[in-house]
């Protein structure tokens, strides 16, 4: 008989050009079914055409099988999953800390529930999958044992449909990533009010939906029209991943001053792309970055100005900061990742 392993998660919207979490999913599963297991992916309400199945049609609770609790925040898939007579694994990416929810979003702190279903699952799991060092620390500062390192899937062949960079004489640069409070899209469009006083000629992109956290986007909007930046400051909104693909590929530099990140994908789309990082130095950053890039420990907006306009215009620093990236990029590729995954689950 061949052995199940499957997935549960709360929500599952595969086509989204920034879901990380939802990539990661469907590689996991593929690298299941590719070593001869079952695998099956179970939501709250499966989005037609995803392939995903209805949590309460899951009957193979079994000691012979295991199910991985994709887990990011809170939701009903706890309870049931802690009846379930399988073994246990939670793939944790890590939650979104509520004090960077409390003035813009009660419904998405909500949602996301805190700490308070990890808090239940100790007892429950039989070891667990943390995406980064960060969330080990995380899930070991919670009471957890018994926790593993698995980085979050991510396969570059989607990627090489790379656009041919148009003509351009501005400098674009760029951040991916839900607009909401803990990604701090606010520092990034202040550093870029310095930089493009030094450079009239230059756009940013933030890239991201903006559905959950409508009075967060409310401010930022405000921001740039405050800021006289409107002409100049393109908030996406939803997009496919071929208009993600063509924002990379038209791009010059990556910013992030996120104050909350489980592992960051962006980061390694953004090496993949050839864009020089620079990104503040909290929680999961560092680690995925491991001494590429340049990570910056206060958010002074004029001098971080002064170094985007100093690695953008000069190209040999701009060279090293990227050969170093590209190496650290060969660490997470896809099949790396997939013998870690395989060699786990043998293990259990």
């Amino acid at each position: 008989m061949k052995i199940r392993v499957d997935q549960f998660i709360s929500s599952f919207y595969p086509k989204s050009a920034e879901g990380a979490v939802f990539n990661d999913i469907l590689e996991i599963q593929k690298t299941l079914r590719e070593a001869g297991c079952i695998s099956d992916i179970f939501t709250i309400d499966p989005e037609k055409g995803s392939g995903a199945k209805f949590y309460s049609k899951y009957n193979y609770s079994s000691k012979n099988n295991i199910v991985i609790y994709q887990y990011g925040e809170g939701s009903i898939l706890t309870d049931f999953l802690i009846k379930l007579k399988t073994k246990k694994v939670l793939r944790y990416h890590g939650v979104t800390p509520p004090k960077f929810l409390k003035e813009t979003s009660k419904s998405l702190l909500d949602t996301i529930g805190g700490n308070k279903d990890t808090k239940l699952l100790i007892y429950e799991m039989n070891s667990s999958l943390a995406t980064s060092e960060y969330t080990k620390t995380e899930l070991r500062n919670f009471g957890f044992n018994n926790i593993h390192i698995l980085p979050v899937f991510i396969d570059f062949n989607k990627y090489k449909k790379i656009p041919k960079a148009a003509s351009k004489t501005n400098k674009n640069l760029i951040f991916v990533g839900r607009l909401v409070p803990n990604k701090k899209q606010e520092d990034i469009i202040k550093t870029f009010y310095y930089y493009h006083k030094i450079n009239p000629k230059s756009n940013l992109f933030l890239i991201g939906e903006y559905k959950s956290c409508p009075r967060y986007v409310d401010f930022l909007k405000k921001l740039v029209t405050d800021l006289e930046l409107n002409k100049n400051v393109c908030l996406t909104g939803q997009i496919t991943f071929d208009e993600l693909v063509n924002f990379y590929g038209t791009s010059d530099i990556f910013i992030c001053m996120s104050e909350h990140e489980g592992f960051c994908v962006p980061l390694l789309e953004a090496m993949y792309f050839n864009l020089p990082i620079i990104a503040y130095k909290s929680t999961a950053i560092p680690y995925t970055l491991e001494n590429t890039g340049i990570l910056i420990n206060r958010k002074n907006y004029p001098e971080i100005a002064e170094l985007i306009n100093i690695i953008l215009t000069d190209k040999k620093l701009c060279s090293e900061i990227i050969k170093k990236q590209n190496n650290r990029l060969k660490e997470f590729s896809l099949e790396n990742t997939k013998n870690k995954l395989i060699k786990y689950i043998e293990e259990i």
